[in-house]
């Protein structure tokens, strides 16, 4: 793979597109959720297991992203336009992502929102799936 090749070099950035949805579960995106908890997963794993290379391992785990991407799951109120609206820009996302690389982190959690989000996930889980159910007129 090209992680190996890196890890043999001894050299290089390697950075996954995970999500804050791989932690903070929502109605509806069952699948979704899941494959980006695996991808989570797995990336923090290879870090750890490659922690003696100088090769650097993150996986970026960004909130709502004001991208065309949105479109895709325009069935899900809280990434509809409005809903959307407080999202990070691409800008702020790769900004992040850049100083996360220069700290040796190895999960990047790279806007506000998804910081909160998982902030209420991890401490207050029924509170969290209160206000999701809420956003999605499911309550």
């Amino acid at each position: 793979t090209i992680l190996n090749k890196m890890v043999e070099r001894d050299s290089g950035e390697f950075v996954v597109w995970g999500s804050s949805a791989g932690y903070y579960p929502a109605p509806n995106m069952s699948t979704y959720c899941s494959t980006k908890a695996a991808l989570n997963m797995f990336m923090e794993i290879s870090a750890w297991e490659n922690r003696h290379s100088k090769v650097k391992i993150m996986v970026v785990c960004p909130g709502i992203v004001k991208t065309p991407l949105l479109k895709q799951a325009a069935n899900m109120k809280f990434t509809s336009e409005q809903g959307s609206k407080n999202g990070a820009t691409p800008d702020q996302i790769v900004l992040n992502i850049e100083k996360s690389l220069e700290k040796d982190e190895i999960i990047c959690i790279p806007d506000k929102g998804a910081k909160i989000s998982l902030f209420l996930r991890r401490y207050f889980p029924k509170i969290a799936w209160k206000a999701v159910l809420k956003a999605e007129g499911m309550t």
